[in-house]
């Protein structure tokens, strides 16, 4: 989105652990669900005792039993997490197994399990034709399964469902990906994108938006340099927003994101993870996502792969802002534009004038001359120092712009923009490097009313 043919300095986004006072215990992983599928009783304990106590793939075994197909089919439906079902063919039917097979894939929609087909009358099941009509994994013979061969098969076929999982909960994370940067890009500005962002940061782990986003920025008007600063926070962070990061203390949360920031790199700890996202233009920013516990289910390229496309993303919306900035806000005073003003009071036209509104222009009696004679610094502090009285002097309600080198203008109810007042507040000579400097002004205005054509023509009134 930046305007640079310049390639970006590569970032390292891999993983960094921030240092945590006592190690966590790790979580305990849920067991494997192995369905047996046999109407001999014998067959299920069978199995059982084999593969007791023994751990696969890091995690242990739970066993489930159905006696018939209709059996299976409702466990199925109330428990589709289960990985493997050892599947005998011949039960209520001689086809029950292969007619369950049709069912699971097709009825159920379950097509991760693995089916293990283990018949002890092969004459029913030809290996060859259950592999060709039925979508199942494995064929086997039941006198042909030893306690070590029941472990390969078995292990074999929960390593093919958790890659299946794998792939599927990508597949997931890539959807989530696509949707999330195009509703991002609809954002026009920094805030409301960086909220949109830590919605969806907290969705791709599926936990509460408690989250921040840290940034160099500042508000539209404001006159000092861009601060790093909480753009924007939500849940049990948002009385954080628009605070300076340096004010908040040594949290274990600022700690996280001033490391983000300082090695550009992701950071998780005891209290969240903070997402580095690079920028093009030198204006990186941190998106922190607080948690105690964030579910480790994600394979960490999809978290860089959020971070890049977000940063890609965030850049755009910054440069929208500097355009927008340029165009109706004034670089020396921070105040509106003209062509700003001229849109507040198109609004104010379009809704209706239910009260009387006054546009009230400010000039600056022989500005040129007063900035000839002390120069272009003196002339600069003055214009801010006018400024900064009008926007003192104004209240809700009243918006001030700069419409010109040396006029500026007020937009309100017309009660609240009486001349004398006004002038009043601009009475008192400006203190400017020492130098006492007595400005004198005049005024000019419009009363607006409900068939002026817009407020480029009120403005044009007004002188």
């Amino acid at each position: 989105m930046a305007m640079s043919n310049e390639r970006p300095v590569p970032v390292d986004n891999s993983l960094v652990f921030a240092q945590e006072s006592a190690p966590a215990s790790a979580p305990v992983r849920p067991a494997w669900a192995i369905l047996v599928v046999d109407d001999e009783p014998d067959v299920y304990a069978a199995t059982c005792m084999a593969l007791r106590g023994i751990e696969i793939l890091g995690r242990s075994l739970e066993f489930l039993h159905a006696e018939s197909a209709a059996d299976a089919l409702e466990l199925l439906r109330a428990r589709p997490d289960v990985a493997v079902i050892l599947l005998d063919v011949v039960m209520e039917a001689d086809d029950a197994g292969l007619a369950l097979v049709a069912r699971i894939r097709g009825e159920l929609g379950l097509h991760k399990p693995r089916v293990i087909l283990r018949t002890g009358q092969p004459g029913y099941a030809p290996e060859m034709q259950a592999i060709r009509d039925y979508d199942i994994n494995d064929y086997r013979i039941k006198s042909e399964l030893t306690r070590t061969r029941l472990y390969t098969v078995v292990t074999s076929a929960l390593r093919a469902y958790q890659t299946l999982c794998a792939v599927e909960a990508t597949r997931a994370d890539l959807e989530y990906l696509l949707a999330a940067q195009t509703a991002l890009l609809a954002a026009n500005t920094l805030p409301v994108f960086a909220e949109g962002l830590l919605e969806r940061l907290a969705g791709l782990f599926g936990v509460p938006a408690h989250a921040l986003f840290c940034g160099d920025s500042r508000r539209v008007h404001d006159a000092d340099e861009p601060q790093r600063r909480v753009v924007a926070a939500l849940g049990r962070y948002a009385e954080w927003s628009w605070r300076r990061l340096d004010s908040l203390g040594d949290l274990p949360e600022v700690q996280a994101i001033e490391l983000a920031f300082a090695i550009r790199r992701t950071v998780t700890s005891a209290c969240g993870i903070a997402v580095h996202l690079p920028s093009r233009t030198g204006t990186d920013a941190v998106a922190f996502l607080g948690a105690d516990d964030l579910p480790a289910t994600h394979d960490p390229r999809i978290v860089e792969m959020f971070a890049q496309n977000t940063a890609v993303a965030a850049d755009g919306v910054r440069l929208v802002e500097r355009l927008r900035d340029a165009a109706y806000v004034d670089g020396l005073t921070r105040l509106p534009k003209r062509a700003a003003l001229a849109e507040t009071i198109d609004t104010a036209l379009n809704a209706g004038l239910d009260t009387p509104q006054r546009l009230l222009l400010i000039d600056i009696d022989q500005f040129s001359e007063i900035n000839e004679t002390f120069g272009d610094r003196i002339g600069d502090a003055l214009l801010r120092g006018v400024a900064q009285r009008l926007v003192a002097q104004a209240d809700a309600g009243v918006q001030v712009a700069r419409v010109a080198n040396d006029t500026f203008a007020a937009f309100g109810p017309r009660e609240r923009l009486v001349p004398g007042e006004w002038a009043k507040r601009l009475d008192a000579p400006f203190d400017v490097e020492g130098l006492q400097i007595g400005l004198s002004f005049s005024f000019g205005g419009v009363e607006l009313v409900a068939d002026c054509a817009s407020g480029g023509e009120a403005i044009k009134m007004g002188y």
